[in-house]
């Protein structure tokens, strides 16, 4: 009786007629759902974005402003020093970091006024050259085809954000403006 024929009740039959043309009705259809695609997600952070205008500072007065800056190699946050730009109690230059807050970028007057707008190149080039305390890098150099010793090839790239907008070119050059949050991110999964 192990193979023996299946006998169905009406009932199951009509439920099996039933379940049969649902899925006729259905393979006319796609058995899959579609996903329709959305427009690019660049926001990282809140606020307005590369800004229409120069910065709301004047080079000619004593000003402090901060800016916060992420560095991500690689998916891998980068840990920057603090004292970058402070040699014991003097900046030796006009964008510093500090001890308690590295990621924080303070731009003030060193008793000197800078001549011209302070961009997020400078920070590079006096972690470079005149970092004080914390050491020179020989290594801290931002382009746009280069974040320290990564550069821009067929799988990595490179890319800078500010308050969650993407800048298309001249990394190095961007005029740092008060609050900005600014995110560089090199690698091959770009964000």
């Amino acid at each position: 009786m192990k193979n023996a024929p299946r006998r169905f009740s009406r009932k199951s039959l009509r439920n099996l007629w039933q379940l049969s043309k649902k899925r006729t009705s259905a393979r006319q259809q796609p058995m899959f759902r579609r996903f329709e695609s959305l427009e690019s997600r660049l926001m990282l952070h809140g606020g307005n974005g590369p800004h229409d205008a120069d910065p709301a500072y004047d080079p000619a007065a004593d000003f402090h402003l901060h800016a916060d800056l992420a560095i991500y190699v690689d998916s891998e946050l980068v840990a920057l020093p603090g004292s970058v730009g402070v040699n014991g109690a003097q900046f030796t230059g006009f964008v510093h970091t500090e001890d308690g807050d590295p990621n924080r970028l303070h731009l003030q007057p060193n008793g000197s006024q800078p001549s011209e707008f302070i961009h997020l190149g400078d920070f590079f080039d006096i972690w470079r050259t005149n970092a004080g305390d914390a050491g020179n890098n020989p290594n801290a150099i931002l382009t746009d085809t280069q974040l320290f010793d990564n550069v821009v090839d067929d799988t990595n790239t490179l890319e800078a954000y500010v308050n969650g907008e993407r800048l298309d070119s001249d990394f190095a050059d961007y005029q740092v403006h008060d609050g900005d949050n600014i995110v560089l991110v090199y690698g091959s999964n770009p964000v």
